[in-house]
Order: structure tokens, then C-alpha cells, then sequence
């Protein structure tokens, strides 16, 4: 199967104007028949996350100023990817 480069915003935060500031970018390379637990655990990974002790909440923007659409599960994943 084929694999999509993914740019991963992390450990910044998010304006009252619905922009993410002080970000820092990493990109991962992910399948496209990847699972959402198979992100979760390649993201707690890759950004050194101890799951016991925090939560990864996994978001993205389509447009500047737009509402963030969290990705939950297989469904809203594949929605990401496609």
C-alpha cells in the first residue's frame, strides 16, 4: 500500500482566534491503511508521550480561522487521509 507525508504541529497552543501558535513541526510518514491506534502510538512515540500520564488529542485545520476537526477513530482518520 501507499504511504502520505503528515506534518505534525505539537506543543503549542491554540488563540481565542482559532489559530495554533509557538508550534513545533516534525512530519511523519504514515500508511494509508493505517489504524487510529496505530497513529496513536506511532504519534505517543514519536513525540515521546507517556499514555499513562497524558492524552494525545489528535486535530486538524482545513482553513485558517476554522473550527479544529479531531480525528477519533478509523472513520474520521480515513476522512483525514482522503
Amino acid at each position: 500500500m501507499g504511504s502520505i507525508p503528515v506534518l505534525v504541529k505539537h506543543s503549542g497552543r491554540w488563540t481565542y482566534e482559532k489559530n495554533y501558535k509557538e508550534y513545533i513541526t516534525d512530519a511523519i510518514l504514515l500508511s494509508i491503511s493505517v489504524t487510529f491506534i496505530e497513529l496513536h502510538d506511532e504519534l505517543a512515540s514519536h513525540l515521546s508521550v507517556d499514555l499513562m500520564r497524558k492524552r494525545i488529542l489528535v486535530e486538524y485545520q482545513i482553513i485558517a480561522n476554522a473550527r479544529q476537526i479531531e480525528i477519533h477513530n478509523d472513520m474520521s482518520l480515513k476522512v483525514f487521509i482522503f
